[in-house]
């Protein structure tokens, strides 16, 4: 498609059909996605912690961690950063034990919807 503005031509072309919203705040349509994810991801949390695997600074680090996740989800309008961030630090607490491995993989999945990729 080609525009001609007074003696400025721009052509333009359609790369892709998709488009994502990457802001900071999450629409509705996403955030019920991302709370069934997150209460999975709880869940998991939650498994791994029961079990009695893991050491106490690694426990205790999920936990606070995953207390910030669910407050951040718990607002009218949660930030997306804040909550990649927050998620991505479960994931590196849980990628050091092998007991919280399976922790990961629901992280994953949380981080794929809050980021679109």
């Amino acid at each position: 498609m080609e525009n001609h503005f007074g003696n400025i031509t721009a052509s333009t072309f359609q790369v892709a059909d998709t488009i994502t919203n990457n802001g900071p705040i999450l629409n509705s349509a996403v955030m019920t996605t991302v709370r069934s994810s997150v209460e999975d991801l709880q869940k998991t949390v939650d498994d791994v912690v029961e079990s009695g695997e893991l050491d106490t600074p690694v426990r205790a680090g999920l936990e606070s961690t995953m207390e910030s996740v669910s407050a951040e989800i718990a607002k009218p309008a949660p930030d997306r950063g804040r909550l990649v961030t927050l998620v991505a630090r479960i994931r590196e607490i849980a990628a050091g034990t092998a007991a919280a491995a399976e922790i990961v993989e629901s992280v994953d999945s949380v981080t794929q919807i809050l980021t679109g990729v």
